[in-house]
């Protein structure tokens, strides 16, 4: 269904300044100059090389986080004109869901005066809560460009279903049990090149599930008393770098890798890819171990308190993978104190394939799923049988601490769809206390904004827990 308008508007003096955004992923600043955002708004410009005439162009949501609660979707298009001739030609908007299905769309000629600016409203509805994708192609004499963002509708009402195994209880029971047969044999090594004047660093190596050998490292505080402890999940295939914060120990995990499950032989097929290791069988899914190794990390705080550690102040947090070990985490040990989680992977799997297959098959981790699928003769159906036991949404539910959750509403491999739903999932004395952040316009990363958000949180949640 499309409509067609005819626009034409006043002329305005004065012009707009470039924007630009910056935003924050574990430490490593991103900057975007060609297509830029605020929370609610995308920029584009285009520009003749010998002069300083431009068009540009902002997409702005009506709602500044992109969130809209209400029946109408409201955006605006802003077309700015600095040439001294006047623009002509079309503005053609779709409207897709998270399936990358066309739902609706308009076009509007319009004719936009030398040195003017014009003002395209759009108004709209949709009926189910979820995420939706507008896109904006701006056809005129000097400019050509499509702008794509993502809104969200009642997302708080977003339901999917669990897909949870009947046995999914009894099957982390019996891996919990399998892990506390495993000797841990702790090591604790100082190390007085990374140890400095504010801080004591250790380097540390336990056993986990199936006699893996998982290391990590600690650093605390040299001052007296006890520090609350972050305990910081590694993203994929990722090794963090010490930190040094004043108030609290930082431990750093680093869980097993394929390397190591081929040295205990338990990479039967020698995959080299980690979210595949050992896929066709439950029992033996690279994951279950993983799992399994966040939980040896909270057993070793408890075991080395005397370090200067107080164990009833134990936070979990991580980003993408990292954040996914943290949720389950929290989910299966509830000496867990305060969880937080950055765009976390592998949320409401079911809803991930289908929007993943539909949107973004080249990404990760589809690509992979797919990519198994045309080399086996294993159904897709199977395959998410496997995966249920390690959705992170089937272990939400028995969250007790307050958890904290971001998004980001472009971001392919954590759909904002998927992990809504997951976080929709959290029981009702947990949800009280805890806090979903949407980062519009931002893929798989958070802002700087956000990134002060996030500790003050942690800190206030600390200092209240303390209080008790």
């Amino acid at each position: 269904m499309k409509f067609k308008t005819i626009i034409y508007q006043c002329l305005l003096s004065g012009s707009l300044s470039k924007v630009v955004r910056s935003f924050i992923f574990l430490s490593i600043l991103f900057c975007l100059s060609t297509l830029s955002a605020s929370a609610n708004t995308l920029y584009s410009t285009a520009k003749k090389d010998s002069t300083k005439e431009s068009v540009k162009v902002k997409v702005i949501a009506g709602n500044k986080d992109c969130i809209f609660n209400r029946k109408y979707i409201r955006y605006t298009i802003d077309i700015t004109n600095t040439y001294k001739n006047a623009q002509e030609g079309t503005v053609v908007y779709e409207v897709r869901n998270d399936r990358n299905k066309q739902l609706f769309g308009g076009e509007f000629n319009v004719h936009v005066n030398a040195k003017g600016i014009l003002s395209v409203p759009l108004k709209f509805t949709v009926n189910a809560p979820g995420f939706y994708e507008i896109s904006t192609r701006i056809n005129v004499t000097d400019y050509d460009d499509t702008i794509a963002t993502v809104f969200g509708y009642k997302p708080k009402l977003i339901r999917t279903p669990l897909h949870k195994p009947a046995d999914f209880d009894k099957f982390w029971e019996d891996a919990k049990a399998d892990l506390k047969k495993v000797e841990p044999k702790y090591t604790i090594e100082y190390s007085k090149t990374q140890s400095n004047s504010t801080h004591r660093f250790y380097n540390v190596e336990m056993q986990s599930l199936d006699n893996v050998t998982i290391h990590g490292w600690i650093s605390i505080p040299r001052l007296a008393g006890k520090f609350p402890v972050i305990l910081v999940m590694p993203g994929y295939k990722q090794i963090l770098q010490p930190f040094f914060p004043d108030d609290q120990a930082i431990f750093c995990l680093t869980v097993r890798s394929v390397s190591q499950m081929n040295k205990v032989n338990k990479n039967p097929h020698f995959e080299s890819e980690y979210c595949m290791v050992n896929i066709d069988d439950k029992n033996n899914f690279i994951y279950r171990g993983a799992y399994m190794d966040c939980l040896r990390a909270v057993d070793f705080l408890f075991a080395n308190y005397k370090l200067g550690l107080d164990t009833n102040r134990i936070i979990v947090f991580g980003g993408s993978q990292g954040g996914s070990f943290a949720l389950v985490t929290a989910a299966l040990d509830h000496r867990v104190s305060i969880c937080g989680a950055d765009n976390p992977i592998y949320c409401d799997m079911h809803n991930y394939y289908e929007i993943a297959n539909n949107k973004r098959p080249d990404a990760f981790p589809i690509k992979y799923y797919n990519q198994y699928l045309r080399q086996t003769a294993i159904q897709k159906e199977t395959l998410l049988r496997t995966l249920d036991y390690f959705d992170v949404q089937n272990f939400i539910p028995t969250i007790k601490c307050p958890v904290l959750i971001a998004l980001g509403t472009l971001d392919p491999i954590a759909p904002p769809a998927c992990v809504y739903a997951a976080y929709n999932k959290v029981g009702p004395a947990a949800r009280r206390k805890s806090e979903i952040h949407i980062l519009s316009n931002v893929g798989h990363e958070i802002t700087e904004e956000y990134s002060f958000i996030k500790f003050l949180w942690i800190e206030e949640n600390t200092v209240e827990i303390q209080g008790h």
